[in-house]
C-alpha cells in the first residue's frame, strides 16, 4: 500500500485515501492500467474500476467497487472487507480481497476463458457462457481441492433466475463461526433467499472449530446472437419512476387510478412499461415498509383472464431498476418519499396484511417465518420482456 509510513497513513482522511488505492490497485492488477479521475482504467478490457473508501479505522476497512465495461449492460458493484493489525494494512488486505477475488473472474471473462456453456428459455431461447472466479478463502475452511464445488450447489439453479440480460454476476458468500452461519447468494448484488438457503445447507457440512469463509463469483454472458438489448438504462429507468410518482400524486379515486395507466401508457409510448411501474412500485414500497416478511423471488403474472406466467423477479428486466430507482428516491428524499405510504396503501401486500389481521387477528409484520407471495394482474397484451 505505497511507501507512506503507517504513522502518516493513520491521519488520512478517508475520503483522500482514493488515490493510495488506486496507486496500489493498478500495481497489483499486472495489467496495463491508467488512472483517470478517481477511476482505474484498463484499455485492454475497456475496463473502469471506481473504489470509495466506505470506512477505514485503525483495524477495520471496508471499501466499495464500481466496475463498468462498454461491453456490459450494468455496473458490477463489489464490497471487500478486511480486518488488519493497523489502518494501512486493513486497507491493503480488503484490497487483495477485490483482486484475487472478482478481478481474477473478471480477468477469465474478458479473457473468454469460460467455465461452461448454458441455454435458458426464458421469453425465448438464449445462450450463454458462464465464467467463475478463484475461490477466495480465509480462516477456518476446509481445504478447497475442486475449483467447482461452489458452483456445483446453485448450477441447476442459475438458469431460472436468468431472463434477457447481456450479463448478470452472481456472488456466494460462505462463512462460519462456530455455530454461526452465514449462506449468500446474490445475483446482480440482490440476495436471492432460496439460492441462500443452498449456499447454508453447504456451510452446514463444514467440520470446523474457528471463524472463517470461502468467497465466489460467477458472470453469465448472453450470445450477442441470442441477446435482445432492454430499450432503458437505469437513469431512463428512474426518470419513468419519478414520472409515475409524480402523476400518482394526483390520483384520488379509483377511476383516476385505472386512467393513469393509460395516461402514462400514452406519454411514455411503452404500455408493457406503464404497466410495470404501476405493478412493481407498490409492491416494492410494502417488501420494504414490512421486511419481517418473507417474499419469494418468484412470482406469478397473470396476463388477461386466461394467461399465466411464473417468473422470479430477476428475469423481468425493469424489476430491479425500478427496485433500485425507488430506493434511492426514498432514501434521498425525492417525491417517493413523500408518496411512500400511499403507494403501500395499494399493494397486494398490505391488502392481505390487513386481511389477516381483521380475519384471524394476526399480526403478519412480527409472525416469525411469515410469506406473502405475490401475484401481478397485467393486460392481455402485456409483453414480458
Amino acid at each position: 500500500m505505497t511507501d507512506i509510513n503507517e504513522k502518516d497513513f493513520e491521519k488520512i482522511e478517508t475520503e483522500d485515501l482514493n488515490y493510495y488505492l488506486l496507486e496500489n490497485m493498478k500495481e497489483m492488477t499486472g495489467e496495463e492500467s491508467e488512472i483517470r479521475d478517481n477511476t482505474l482504467f484498463i484499455p485492454e478490457y475497456s475496463l473502469s474500476i471506481r473504489p470509495q473508501t466506505a470506512k477505514s479505522d485503525s483495524n477495520m476497512a471496508v471499501i466499495n467497487y464500481y466496475l463498468y465495461s462498454e461491453n456490459w449492460d450494468r455496473e458490477i458493484f463489489e464490497c471487500s472487507a478486511s480486518m488488519g493489525e493497523n489502518r494501512k494494512q486493513a486497507l491493503s488486505l480488503a484490497e487483495q480481497g477485490f483482486i484475487f477475488g472478482i478481478m481474477s473472474g473478471i480477468k477469465y471473462m474478458m479473457k473468454n476463458e469460460f467455465f461452461k456453456e448454458i441455454k435458458t428459455e426464458f421469453n425465448g431461447p438464449h445462450s450463454w457462457k458462464m465464467y467463475s472466479s478463484d475461490i477466495v478463502a480465509m480462516g477456518d475452511v476446509p481445504d478447497t481441492i475442486n475449483p467447482k464445488e461452489i458452483w456445483g450447489i446453485i448450477e441447476n439453479e442459475i438458469p431460472k433466475y436468468l431472463g434477457n440480460q447481456k450479463i448478470s454476476y452472481i456472488k456466494v458468500f460462505a462463512a462460519k463461526n462456530k455455530d454461526d452461519i452465514t449462506g449468500e447468494c446474490r445475483i446482480n448484488d440482490e440476495p436471492i433467499k432460496e439460492l441462500g438457503e443452498l449456499i447454508t445447507q453447504y456451510i452446514s457440512n463444514w467440520n470446523t472449530k474457528n471463524f472463517g469463509l470461502k468467497k465466489q463469483f460467477f458472470f453469465a454472458v448472453q450470445d450477442d446472437e441470442t441477446y435482445i438489448p432492454y430499450p432503458y438504462n437505469e437513469e431512463q429507468i428512474e426518470k419513468f419512476v419519478i414520472e409515475t410518482a409524480e402523476m400518482f400524486e394526483k390520483v384520488e379515486t379509483e377511476k383516476d387510478l385505472d386512467d393513469m395507466l393509460q395516461n402514462f401508457g400514452d406519454k411514455i409510448g411503452d404500455y408493457d412499461l406503464a404497466e410495470e411501474l404501476m405493478g412493481f412500485i407498490p409492491e416494492i414500497c410494502a417488501e420494504r415498509a414490512f421486511p419481517n416478511i418473507n417474499y419469494p423471488e418468484k412470482v406469478i403474472i397473470y396476463m388477461g383472464e386466461d394467461k399465466k406466467l411464473e417468473v422470479n423477479k430477476s428475469q423481468i428486466a425493469s424489476y430491479y431498476m425500478i427496485k433500485k430507482a425507488v430506493n434511492h428516491m426514498i432514501d434521498h428524499g425525492h417525491i417517493m418519499k413523500e408518496l411512500y405510504h400511499k403507494f403501500i396503501s395499494i399493494s397486494s401486500a398490505y391488502n392481505v396484511i390487513c386481511q389477516v389481521l381483521e380475519k384471524d387477528k394476526v399480526d403478519l409484520t412480527k409472525e416469525e417465518g411469515a410469506v406473502i407471495s405475490t401475484a401481478y394482474g397485467f393486460s392481455e397484451t402485456y409483453k414480458i420482456r
